[in-house]
């Protein structure tokens, strides 16, 4: 270990080779880095200390020299805890409160590392609330052991309740200690537990607001790592796993390769695996899952090989092939099982009965949810139990007892916040807009229900949001397209306007280097592709696609397109100036046309139109609420908004007007930051004078 690797402080002590002085300093500073995750901190220095040590550490030295070892070493947990328990009674007696605090922490992430075991947390748990008490303990000591108390208390009981306590106990010490990156590693646990809750949505806020302690906390600390990874993860379960996979991929940049310890690159590509699942990244999630089987099953991690399990099933289901989710919901469930994580079991029983639902064994699949969804209500897992509820209801509607189907959603929305539309954790968006298509259930962007015309059509296409074609209930995975350009003609006919769009135009974009006929040839066999795309074999073909006159054109007696139905139906709207059409219109609007492609500049176009199409609907929803009776809450309507359409600065800014009208200048301040962190992020500048004019207004400046 080079000494410029150190800090200039222990460099110059290693340099002069004053070696008792090294370790009397490292073992005070050793505990801070200890406190504020920077492992990497840590093993840097006791690797420059180690070939020069005395016969003997000192107490806090063994404890930091446990800290920087790679868990798990010798697989053998009990003698790693046998040591630590050792160490902790050695503080005792010393009355050593700051080592007895980090003894307990090493404790537990020695659990978290093996990944088993967990019930081995109890008498550790005990011994951080009797430290927690004590006045001589440090408020960053106290923040880091309440952490990890709250980390088990998650993890291993699954109790929600008091993990939120000991995480505003965590809160408080973390400020009193002015540590970010305790507030950090906080309030990646916090928007978890939210998320849990069904709370997505402020668990999203909790991880923007605490976004700026990023830059304060230790450059090398775990603590900027997890708060990062959870934010992918709180993506994921609110239904956007693509910007998920986006928020994933940079992760980490930071640190060295010998700096990652196993759980902590588990938990990343965990998390990424996740969400190339829920987004059925076909290419991606193979190579996610073999670096995670790698890792957990070498390692013998049971807890995150359960977590693996789990999301390579989730694949497998949204991919049609439920035989292969059921084996690995079966395998997760025995990983969870020796980690003893309570909530990891309920969330592979789901999947299993998901599973077994897809495999036509609906009697054994309904036992079975019925089951899980009592467990999560009881234990508060609303997310858990609301996608059990969605899965239940649909094997209600297919017996046709549509009113239970009702009555049983209309419970668990009842468990969500106001506003938050149904979303299952387990399956993608569009199986829930068609069970709630099939019980005639709408919700608007504010709450109300509305019955926008969409006749049972055969034909469904959804490319807002998203991209999913339907037929005959039957969705087409990727898998089932056969050719790229059959997918491509299709979006691109959407992107063109859907009616009468000339051939010649399409084969330019498709095949810009074919001659003509060449082209036409081709456009020909992707045309006949994608009229029997999805159709089971000698089914006999819809006549959904028209070529007239040289023109293409989707059949609107056959076909539902959401992005031509929003744009209709907004243009009336506003050409009626009526804010209740506007909100109707509103409510189709789920996010960006076919988001994330841009693989041809027309699609980038089609997708900037209907961007401002929406904002003008809720501008002038905005204007005319007043006067035309809008019942819902504005305030609702343009968080909404803000969160399908957060490229338009212009929706920051009514917002912003809206909560400062309302006297929430604070909550106004909260909407800025939030604006402000998207754009740096995404687009690397800085919001707008008129977003930062409104700031200072909050602010209480002047115009």
């Amino acid at each position: 270990m080079e000494a410029r690797d150190l800090l200039p402080e222990f460099g110059d002590l290693a340099q002069e080779e004053r070696w008792d002085e090294f370790a009397a300093q490292l073992a005070r500073r050793g505990l801070v880095w200890w406190f504020e995750m920077d492992v990497p901190a840590i093993r840097r220095h006791m690797a420059a200390l180690r070939p020069r040590r005395s016969p003997g550490l000192s107490p806090r030295l063994l404890l930091l020299e446990g800290a920087a070892s790679p868990l798990p070493a010798d697989r053998d947990l009990r003698q790693v805890l046998r040591d630590v328990t050792l160490l902790y009674r050695m503080f005792r007696v010393n009355r050593d409160a700051e080592g007895a605090a980090a003894a307990c922490g090493l404790a537990i992430a020695a659990l978290w590392d093996f990944g088993v075991d967990w019930s081995r947390s109890r008498p550790w748990a005990d011994r951080i609330d009797r430290l927690a008490e004590r006045k001589d303990l440090s408020p960053l000591a106290r923040s880091s052991a309440l952490a990890f108390r709250a980390l088990m208390l998650l993890f291993h009981q699954g109790n929600l309740d008091q993990t939120l306590a000991a995480l505003e106990l965590q809160r408080q010490a973390a400020e009193e200690a002015r540590s970010a990156a305790m507030t950090l590693y906080g309030a990646t646990l916090q928007a978890l537990a939210l998320a849990y809750q069904g709370r997505t949505e402020r668990a999203g806020v909790v991880l923007e607001e605490t976004a700026p302690f990023l830059d304060r906390a230790p450059r090398t600390s775990y603590a900027r790592l997890y708060h990062r990874i959870m934010l992918g993860i709180v993506l994921s379960t609110a239904g956007r796993p693509g910007k998920a996979c986006e928020t994933l991929r940079n992760v980490g940049v930071d640190l060295a390769p010998e700096d990652w310890r196993v759980s902590v690159r588990l938990l990343l590509q965990g998390a990424r695996l996740l969400a190339a699942s829920l987004a059925r990244h076909e290419d991606e999630v193979p190579l996610l899952e073999a670096s995670v089987r790698q890792l957990a099953v070498g390692e013998q991690v049971h807890f995150f090989a359960a977590l693996m399990q789990f999301s390579v099933g989730l694949f497998y289901l949204g991919a049609g092939r439920p035989y292969r989710a059921l084996v690995h919901a079966e395998r997760g469930e025995r990983a969870a099982a020796r980690a003893e994580s309570l909530p990891t079991q309920t969330m592979i029983r789901v999947l299993q009965a998901l599973a077994l639902a897809d495999l036509n064994e609906k009697e054994e699949a309904a036992a079975r949810l019925d089951e899980a969804m009592a467990t999560c209500q009881d234990q508060g897992w609303v997310l858990f139990a609301e996608g059990a509820a969605l899965d239940r209801a649909a094997i209600l509607a297919d017996r046709g007892e549509t009113d239970e189907a009702r009555k049983l959603l209309d419970g668990v929305r009842k468990l969500l916040p106001r506003g938050r539309p149904l979303l299952s954790a387990f399956r993608p968006p569009e199986f829930t807009q068609r069970l709630l298509d099939r019980l005639e259930i709408r919700t608007g962007p504010a709450g109300a229900r509305w019955t926008i015309p969409d006749p049972d059509r055969p034909v469904q296409i959804r490319s807002l949001g998203g991209f999913s074609l339907t037929i005959l209930g039957h969705t087409v995975y990727d898998r089932r397209w056969r050719s790229s350009r059959t997918q491509q003609l299709l979006k691109l006919l959407l992107a063109l306007g859907g009616e009468k769009v000339p051939v010649d135009r399409l084969t330019e974009l498709l095949w810009p280097d074919a001659l003509g006929d060449q082209a036409r040839a081709n456009l020909k066999t992707a045309l006949a592709r994608l009229r029997v795309v999805g159709l089971p074999p000698g089914a006999e073909a819809l006549r959904w696609l028209h070529w007239k006159h040289g023109r293409l054109s989707l059949s609107r007696s056959v076909v539902f397109a959401d992005c031509l139905v929003f744009e209709t139906a907004a243009r009336a709207a506003l050409r009626n100036r009526s804010a209740r059409e506007m909100v109707r219109a509103l409510e189709l609007y789920q996010g960006d046309f076919l988001s994330g492609d841009g693989s041809h500049g027309v699609i980038e176009s089609r997708r900037e139109a209907l961007r401002h199409l929406h904002v003008r609907l809720v501008e002038g929803v905005a204007d005319r609420a007043d006067r035309d009776g809008f019942r819902g809450d504005l305030n609702d309507l343009l968080s909404q908004a803000v969160a399908v359409n957060p490229m338009s600065e212009r929706l920051y800014a009514l917002k912003m007007k809206e909560l400062i009208r309302r006297g929430y200048p604070v909550e106004a301040l909260r909407t800025f930051r939030q604006a402000e962190a998207f754009f740096r992020d995404t687009l690397g500048i800085p919001p707008g004078p008129a977003l930062r004019l409104l700031a200072n207004k909050a602010k209480g400046g002047s115009d």
